[in-house]
């Protein structure tokens, strides 16, 4: 069965009858039903969505809108059936709070204003009083008009901020983990399940034997292990290779945190403590204790009570040295320096009176008496020189300026020095300049300067035909500078950052304060110093010191 819809006919005069002017009319009643009908499905459509649904037309008035939006936003329907501005919708988003505490108008107006542009803004954000938050996402219209889409978006924002807030807090901790990973003064290398090598720290790079390069990451302990052995870089393994290598492998996997010390074709030792990580990875720690070791095998060749005394009071001092490290180095060194002076000065002075009594009692004797008479002496002044070096550095006394012609006074302090004689000492002082100076501290920085340039040929393999310290005086912009330079072998590039660190040293005695407690000195002076060097060519220390200063002008 169909139906027919009731259609207009066209007359065929001018005028219309009555009958199809009323026909007319039931045409229009029957499609303004059908308009209403799917006005109103379309409107309950509109109703039952998630979303608020805005329509503007091109005056930008609220045209269309749905039951939602309404909710949304807190919109009263007699305000919005009696006919509503964009405007006047900001201006109601304003005054619920939704734009934060800003000035309702002019923010009002600006929002206006940028939706009438011809770049509308496509997306917006509303914060309700309730605190959920809204999304608007703008759609242009072809009249000009545009359609607003209002979303609840609070869960997915709290989602958004806990992820963000989450992220953030293992970005910070990852950065501190690796901060302290390359802060560490042991070489670090961390295994994961599959025993590859998946991180390394700056210290582990650092102190590669010469000529290794560092394994890259990714490849397995096992392989590295065995170039390692194969290429000798491993002292211990070269009688049984094989051997050494099944024995690495075990303490490898049970990584039960016992030390291993390893001696590596450049002589140095390392002392290596490995750790199985909670996830099943292997953590390793590697320390350089060549220092150490080479401290024990000099104490052990002792046997008299001298080195028994200096041998204990060495651990003592050297386990405090590395406590002092961990906490900053110097926290508590000058108690310490307090203690062990005392310690140390009574028994050393008894040591050397009698040295002295057996000394002439002995003086006919040669061989291997000689010798070891000789040594005691030696290591008596050394740990002399230790103390004093310990006292200068952590007791600071005050300044005791006086007006010194600095070049006649240098070149007395130069002459009146025992100098070994294969190096020889050239004065070049030219500064004619009068400086306000503490003559016995400046005298200890110029005279540590010197030892350290003749140290430089004597405890090095550094071929050099003529073993030369030069030391000159100048006057460079308004300033002195007195300049320390030696040809010896220089300061290896790995360890120049390092020079001025208290108690570090690359020689087999002595703490490591001389170059510091130089610095400390020119400073006090209100000076500074400088130390440029280059490998084979030699090395020169530069200090500069005011020509006058505020108790001397």
């Amino acid at each position: 069965m169909s139906s027919r819809r009731p259609g207009i006919g066209k007359a065929s005069s001018s005028h219309k009858s009555r009958g199809q002017l009323l026909q007319e009319v039931a045409q229009l009643e029957w499609r303004a039903a059908k308009l209403n009908q799917r006005s109103t499905l379309l409107q309950s459509a509109l109703d039952a969505m998630h979303d608020g649904l805005a329509v503007f037309d091109a005056n930008l008035q609220l045209v269309g809108w749905n039951r939602r939006l309404l909710e949304l936003v807190d919109l009263p329907l007699e305000t919005v059936e009696a006919g509503i501005s964009a405007l006047d919708l900001s201006r109601h988003y304003g005054r619920r709070g939704f734009y934060g505490n800003v000035d309702t108008e002019t923010h009002a107006r600006e929002i206006f204003e940028s939706l009438s542009g011809a770049h509308r803004p496509k997306r917006g954000r509303l914060q309700l009083a309730d605190g959920r938050t809204v999304e608007i996402r703008r759609s242009n219209l072809a009249d000009g008009g545009y359609l607003s889409v209002y979303s609840d978006v609070t869960d997915a924002t709290r989602v958004q901020q806990a992820l963000t807030e989450q992220t953030g807090r293992l970005e910070r901790v990852e950065g501190l983990l690796t901060d302290a990973i390359e802060s560490l003064p042991d070489g670090f290398q961390l295994w994961d399940t599959e025993d590859r090598l998946v991180l390394v720290n700056k210290a582990y790079l650092e102190n590669q034997p010469e000529g290794v390069t560092p394994a890259p990451l990714g490849v397995r302990y096992a392989d590295i292990l065995e170039e390692r052995v194969r290429n000798g870089i491993v002292l211990q393994a070269e009688e049984d290779r094989d051997g050494y290598i099944r024995e690495r492998l075990e303490a490898h996997k049970r990584a039960d945190g016992v030390p291993i010390e390893q001696q590596m074709s450049d002589g140095r030792w390392i002392e290596i403590r490995e750790q199985r990580t909670h996830v099943g990875g292997v953590v390793q720690f590697r320390r350089d204790i060549t220092a150490r070791k080479r401290a024990e095998e000099e104490l052990a060749s002792h046997r008299q009570s001298l080195e028994a005394l200096v041998e204990k009071r060495t651990r003592e001092l050297d386990e405090a040295q590395r406590e002092l490290v961990r906490s900053e180095r110097l926290a508590a060194i000058g108690q310490l320096t307090g203690t062990v002076s005392h310690e140390l000065r009574n028994p050393l002075g008894t040591i050397r009176s009698s040295f002295a009594i057996v000394s002439n009692h002995l003086q006919a004797t040669h061989g291997p008496v000689s010798r070891a008479l000789e040594r005691i002496e030696r290591n008596i002044d050394r740990c002399v020189t230790i103390i004093d070096e310990l006292l200068a550095y952590t007791r600071v006394r005050d300044m005791h300026l006086e007006r010194v012609a600095i070049d006649d006074w240098l070149t007395d302090l130069v002459v009146d020095e025992d100098v070994p004689d294969t190096i020889s000492v050239v004065l070049d002082c030219q500064s004619e300049a009068t400086v306000s100076i503490d003559r016995e501290r400046l005298r200890r920085a110029l005279l540590n300067l010197l030892q350290n340039a003749c140290q430089a040929f004597t405890e090095s393999e550094h071929e050099c035909t003529q073993p030369t310290v030069a030391i000159s005086t100048r006057v460079v912009d308004g300033r002195l500078a007195i300049h320390v330079a030696d040809n010896g072998p220089g300061i290896p590039e790995d360890i120049r950052e390092r020079i001025f660190e208290p108690l570090f040293s690359t020689k087999s005695f002595g703490v490591g304060l001389g170059l510091p407690l130089v610095r400390q000195i020119v400073e006090q002076h209100g000076g500074e110093i400088t130390v440029e060097t280059a490998l084979g060519e030699g090395t020169t220390a530069t200090l500069g010191l005011p020509l006058s200063s505020p108790d001397h002008p």
